[in-house]
């Protein structure tokens, strides 16, 4: 049940919902890039480079925690078919956890159908997996129950994840889900990859997209403010209301300056202790508990920040 603030009512939630939905389909193009991209033909794979990196760092401090898992001949097929290169030397781990992170964004479509993308991206009852705001997220505390949401859905899909554990603590590779994706020949289909993997992607997409969809202090650790996608800015988008908009020059990973370098670089540390966490050791309770003090070092936020003092006088405003 979606959220009304004071004196506003569910049916006007309702129709502004609608007119966020028709406008980003209006817009199909744009829309279809946003945050750290995923690769594309028309986008650079920020979320796969970023997670790769990620995984690779995990393995080199534990490489017990997260043995390789060997592409059999039935998965081969699907690995081969992917529509994105990937890393040299991905095994079925590393391949699952970034068709996940790539999940988010795609929901199982083709990264061409730009009408089909846009609506997935707008639709409100999926922010959170973005870590944006909702339509009610309103100032002057709109960042708070955005971070909190986005804060649930991280957790959530971690513990999810780690409904995919095998007796002795590792990633099941025989425990999997079903998934939609599109594939570069056999388009859109449905694969059943390993549950632990494809769940902490999704997990990883939206603490990377944290970096991307907010305004942050100096050192990139603390959210000064969440952006806002649903309200179209075409009309006038009051910020001091609705916040700052989605800014496509803070979802680039290639030729960056001094800001989005440490952005990107901190966004890497935080998907490596996410993925740390999960894998433990520890039981299930404990690595779930590890996880969320991840986030409380990556995504808390720093109070006092709104339109007045230009959001902490915030140089991503520029």
């Amino acid at each position: 049940m979606r959220r009304s603030p004071a004196g506003r009512s569910s049916t006007a939630s309702r129709g502004r919902a609608a007119a966020a939905l028709a406008a980003v389909a209006a817009l199909a193009a744009p829309a279809a890039a946003r945050a750290y991209t995923v690769s594309t033909f028309v986008s650079d794979g920020c979320h796969e480079k970023i997670t790769d990196g990620a995984l690779r760092a995990a393995r080199a401090a534990d490489p017990d925690a997260a043995p390789a898992l060997a592409i059999s001949r039935d998965d081969r097929a699907f690995v081969d078919d992917l529509p994105f290169e990937l890393p040299a030397g991905s095994d079925l781990a590393a391949v699952t956890l970034l068709v996940g992170v790539r999940d988010n964004d795609l929901k199982g479509r083709g990264s061409t159908d730009l009408q089909a993308l846009a609506l997935i991206h707008g639709d409100p009852a999926t922010q959170d997996e973005h870590c944006l705001r909702d339509l009610d997220d309103l100032e002057p505390d709109g960042t708070s129950p955005a971070v909190a949401r986005c804060r649930g859905f991280i957790l959530g899909r971690v513990g999810d994840a780690l409904d995919h554990l095998a007796p002795d603590g590792t990633p099941d590779a025989a425990s999997r889900v079903a998934l939609p994706v599109a594939l570069a020949i056999r388009g859109e289909t449905s694969v059943l990859l390993p549950g632990f993997y494809v769940h902490l992607g999704q997990a990883l997409h939206a603490l990377q997209d944290s970096f991307s969809h907010s305004y942050r202090t100096a050192d990139s650790m603390e959210i000064t403010v969440s952006l806002t996608w649903l309200h179209p800015i075409d009309d006038g988008l009051d910020e001091a209301m609705a916040g700052p908009p989605h800014s496509s020059e803070l979802d680039r990973c290639v030729g960056l300056d001094d800001l989005r370098a440490t952005r990107l670089a901190v966004a890497g540390e935080a998907s490596r202790a996410l993925i740390a966490a999960a894998l433990g050791p520890g039981t299930r309770d404990e690595r779930l508990a590890a996880a969320g003090t991840v986030l409380d070092t990556y995504l808390t936020v720093s109070p006092g920040c709104d339109e007045a003092n230009a959001w902490c006088g915030a140089p991503e405003h520029a």
